[in-house]
């Protein structure tokens, strides 16, 4: 009797090489095709949704994983877009749904299939845009409703985090030395909610007040061409929690990290990244055996 299974295996294969295909022709058709990316609506001044796809690799102290990054959110204007910022001096912006995770998957084998998790969740985020132009200065202002961060990093023994504030604030400034390069500047803070954070290794569980979290970054950013954007920053953030541990004693918890980010944009759709850094936990109620590891990651991302 004939074995079927090869020419089966086969057939599989060029059916999921074909849909790929398919979807990538898709995917550049609806990208470049002005009809089916339409700015924004019509009578709402909803924009289509951005979606970013994309991965590649990390390492995390020891282990090697596969990365994999998702994005995701939507944009209102709440003033014409159609009239430029040199003509109004400010332009603003509503943010629906903004979604973004990372997702750190194992080779190792060793049962702990995603040992590593950064997901962020903001549900309105108002985005107000000003421009200096005699100066050659931008600076835009986000105040945030309910960020919210899930994450997981087993490198220092953090099985599940979560964070939830009230309000935040971002303020990004763009210092332009010539028409195409400029300093950028970004501080974040977000403050007032809920911390937990579940230890692995059977250490307990912190969970207690969110004060604040504040993250600063800093660098250069220029444009080769047109069409190829290149931004390199140095940055760093921490956030301050009080509360208990599971054991009930009264605890101060804080994560930290500093991080180097080179980013290079290609024509608004392909972005390629590169982040190293270090992760560090501290929890004055837990002697953590594992309090600082070191971050790499790097690869790619397609944005629809």
């Amino acid at each position: 009797m004939l074995n079927w299974a090869p020419f089966a295996e086969k057939s599989k294969r060029d059916s999921l090489f074909k849909l790929s295909v398919l979807a990538l022709a898709l995917a550049g058709f609806v990208s470049a095709n002005p009809v089916a990316q339409a700015d924004e609506h019509p009578l709402t001044g909803v924009q289509r949704p951005v979606i970013e796809i994309g991965g590649g690799g990390q390492t995390l102290g020891s282990g090697l994983n596969i990365l994999l990054k998702v994005g995701f959110s939507v944009r209102k204007y709440t003033n014409s877009p159609s009239e430029k910022l040199s003509e109004r001096d400010y332009q603003e912006q509503l943010v629906i749904a903004h979604f973004s995770g990372d997702f750190g998957i194992s080779t190792q084998g060793d049962g702990n299939r995603i040992p590593y998790l950064d997901i962020e969740f903001i549900p309105v985020d108002n985005h107000l845009e000003f421009v200096n132009t005699p100066g050659q200065l931008v600076v835009m202002g986000n105040l945030r409703f309910l960020p919210t961060e899930l994450n997981r990093n087993l490198q220092i023994d953090e099985q599940l985090g979560v964070r939830v504030s009230a309000i935040g604030l971002q303020l990004d400034a763009i210092k332009y030395s010539d028409r195409n390069s400029g300093i950028i500047a970004q501080l974040a803070v977000d403050a007032l909610g809920y911390k937990m954070v579940s230890y692995a290794n059977g250490l307990g569980k912190f969970a207690g007040f969110h004060i604040a979290q504040a993250a600063l970054e800093a660098g250069y950013a220029t444009y080769i061409n047109d069409s190829f954007y290149v931004r390199v920053a140095l940055g760093g953030s921490a956030d301050l929690n009080t509360g208990k541990n599971s054991g009930g004693e009264s605890a101060r918890q804080s994560d930290q990290d500093v991080y180097l980010s080179i980013k290079a944009n290609i024509h608004e759709m392909i972005e390629i990244f590169l982040k190293a850094g270090f992760v560090h936990t501290t929890n004055s109620g837990l002697d953590l055996p594992n309090r600082t590891t070191p971050l790499l990651q790097g690869g790619a991302t397609f944005i629809f």
